[in-house]
């Protein structure tokens, strides 16, 4: 891909549903293409031979066991919240009525 266009980014951004101005989509366009050319650099590394890794470092995992504690009531948590309403937190909407 040489270039985003305008309504390329005008795309994405609706997908996620963030608002830009006409500069943002500009400065975003040229993010863009530098993320395109970073990842086409990488890709042209020649890794034949190189054994595959989950995670290049062999320390141990301090993992705690998975145990059950206290919880707190319901109801305490929800006079904390800003709003409620049916016995649930009320948040913004994030997605449109589509």
């Amino acid at each position: 891909m040489s270039d985003f266009s305008y309504e390329q980014v005008q795309h994405l951004a609706k997908l996620a549903c963030i608002a830009l101005s006409d500069e943002e989509i500009e400065d975003l366009k040229k993010d863009l293409q530098g993320i395109v050319k970073s990842v086409a650099l990488i890709s042209d590394i020649d890794i034949s031979g190189v054994e595959p890794t989950t995670n290049p470092l062999t320390l141990p995992q301090h993992l705690r066991e998975d145990v059950p504690g206290e919880t707190l009531e319901r109801d305490v948590l929800l006079e904390q919240a800003p709003e409620c309403e049916d016995g649930m937190f009320v948040t913004p909407r994030i997605l449109g009525d589509e």
